[in-house]
């Protein structure tokens, strides 16, 4: 009845951010390995360039290891993105904790302020609809 209704529900909550938690700390360690990963490539490149600069190597080998690189770097975003999303994952499993935030600013008005003045973002800066033209 009910209370077997309660405890499967409890027990698909638990399994959702228990999910979420596994799959969250693999991305960190995925990310840590392709950090690791990123800084062997960069040093490769490093290498290549000066093998090529002392007449030891082509230039093929050059960019072989900057097209190395790039991949590398290009999976080191996408592993920092899936830690993001497996930490969403986890506030939505445990019920949420984010407020839906109808006409407030997302940064304090001083934060605003003081990137208006440092940059050149324009409206970019403006976060609210004004549907009053």
């Amino acid at each position: 009845g009910l209370i077997a209704n309660y405890q499967n529900t409890v027990l698909m909550a638990y399994g959702e951010v228990d999910n979420a938690m596994a799959a969250y700390k693999g991305a960190r360690a995925q990310t840590a390995l392709l950090a690791e990963s990123v800084e062997a490539a960069r040093r490769a490149a490093e290498i290549a360039a000066k093998q090529y600069g002392d007449g030891v190597t082509d230039y093929t080998r050059v960019l072989n290891t900057q097209q190395a690189l790039l991949a590398a770097e290009a999976n080191l975003v996408t592993a920092r993105a899936l830690i993001a999303e497996n930490l969403v994952a986890i506030y939505k499993a445990l019920g949420g904790g984010w407020q839906v935030r109808e006409g407030q600013e997302f940064l304090p008005e001083t934060v605003l302020a003081e990137m208006a003045y440092r940059t050149d973002w324009g409206d970019l800066l403006q976060t609210r609809n004004d549907t009053t033209n």
